[in-house]
């Protein structure tokens, strides 16, 4: 009912007394929906202050996803070079991942922190007195350390469990 509300209508229908009302029913009745529970927070115009950890990874990993593979072949072949549209898009990334970092779980900190760090590294390219086998060298021990901590929070039962239930 809310999305054609909104189709039809548009944003501005979340405002109105009774489509907050059917949005609180929901969020009420299946306080896992989280669609419902971002619209009433719109409707109410409330701003999330913080992500779930579950958010916190989709966004730190939706951020990365394009590029990953680069960063990961890059590191493996032991080639160096990167060409503009790469840049660009490691620029992308990084530039997202900023605007969302302060809303990030906390205990994503030193993941989200890592993720930066070979983002930033990918789009500025070698350094002037870098070759190509010692970028690609620094790229894949910096690809390394977003893999360590990805697993040291995946190895976390607190934290699967969270991810899981």
């Amino acid at each position: 009912k809310v999305a054609d509300l909104i189709e039809a209508k548009g944003e501005e229908s979340l405002n109105t007394p009774a489509v907050i009302a059917l949005l609180e029913d929901v969020v009420k009745k299946m306080p896992n929906h989280q669609s419902a529970q971002i619209l009433l927070s719109v409707a109410k115009g409330e701003e999330k202050k913080l992500l779930s950890l579950g958010g916190s990874f989709h966004q730190i990993n939706t951020n990365i996803s394009g590029i990953a593979r680069k960063i990961q072949m890059m590191g493996w072949s032991g080639k160096g070079s990167i060409n503009s549209s790469d840049r660009d898009a490691a620029k992308d990334a990084l530039n997202e991942l900023e605007a969302v970092s302060k809303k990030l779980d906390s205990r994503l900190r030193d993941f989200n922190d890592a993720t930066m760090k070979v983002l930033t590294t990918f789009s500025e390219g070698r350094e002037d007195d870098e070759d190509d086998d010692d970028f690609s060298q620094r790229i894949k021990k910096q690809w390394e350390a977003v893999n360590g901590e990805r697993s040291k929070l995946m190895n976390d039962p607190e934290i699967v469990e969270e991810l899981q239930g």
